[in-house]
């Protein structure tokens, strides 16, 4: 792990500081550790205590928990402009979740003592963070809904929106995915296994949702894809 500088340009890229002024942004960049980590490398672990805030300025982590037999839940994949380790940095308890690098990811760490004085200077902070908890919330709602009321099919489907969502570039055949994650990947953030994560994407590509291009996805029409496949968002 290497600790490089971290610029002002960089902290005005990161959306929990929107709407905070120049001075402030200096403070904080003042305060802050920038860290890199490599592919697979821990960047926190469940249970851990939590005494910082993370901000991704590169690369992209997934959240995950893993039970005793080994088995994987991967609960979000976040990309640059996301944060993580809020929760135990507010209620003092520890990590609810693990969090691994997918590739060398810079991240920018926040201390609790610092965040919380930059907090009482500057309450917009707490505002922009309170919007985006409300906005995953909604997100893990729709995502118990899928897990209790949707096929595996569906459930597939349904990562696959979000991936590209988050991650897709635009090109004139739809949405690609690049170098999306392996199917035993898929199968953990989907509640199924490997194969029926081969076979429900087998079915999606013959039935003109999808191509596949060794990793890389194309996926037509995401509301074509929500449209069939997808239930009602809850909100």
């Amino acid at each position: 792990m290497s600790t490089p500088a971290l610029s002002l340009d960089q902290i005005r890229s990161v959306p929990l500081f929107n709407g905070i002024p120049d001075e402030m942004l200096d403070e904080i960049v003042e305060v802050s550790t920038v860290t890199e980590f490599p592919r697979q490398g821990v960047i926190c672990h469940e249970h851990d205590n939590g005494t910082s805030l993370f901000v991704i300025l590169e690369g992209l982590v997934k959240v995950s928990l893993v039970r005793g037999d080994g088995k994987e839940a991967i609960l979000d994949l976040l990309s640059p402009g996301n944060f993580f380790g809020e929760m135990a940095l507010l209620d003092n308890r520890p990590r609810s979740a693990s969090v691994i690098a997918m590739k060398s990811t810079k991240v920018i760490i926040l201390t609790r003592a610092d965040f919380m004085e930059l907090v009482c200077n500057r309450p917009q902070i707490m505002n922009n963070m309170i919007v985006a908890i409300a906005s995953r919330l909604r997100k893990a709602n729709q995502k118990i809904a899928n897990l209790a009321f949707l096929d595996a099919i569906g459930r597939v489907s349904d990562v696959l929106l979000g991936i590209a969502e988050e991650h897709g570039e635009e090109a004139d055949e739809g949405i690609i995915v690049r170098n999306r994650p392996p199917h035993e990947q898929l199968g953990n953030m989907a509640a199924t296994t490997r194969e029926t994560v081969t076979h429900c994407l087998a079915t999606l590509e013959k039935r003109g949702y999808v191509l596949s291009n060794g990793r890389d996805l194309i996926i037509y029409s995401l509301d074509d894809l929500k449209r069939d496949f997808i239930a009602p968002v809850v909100h």
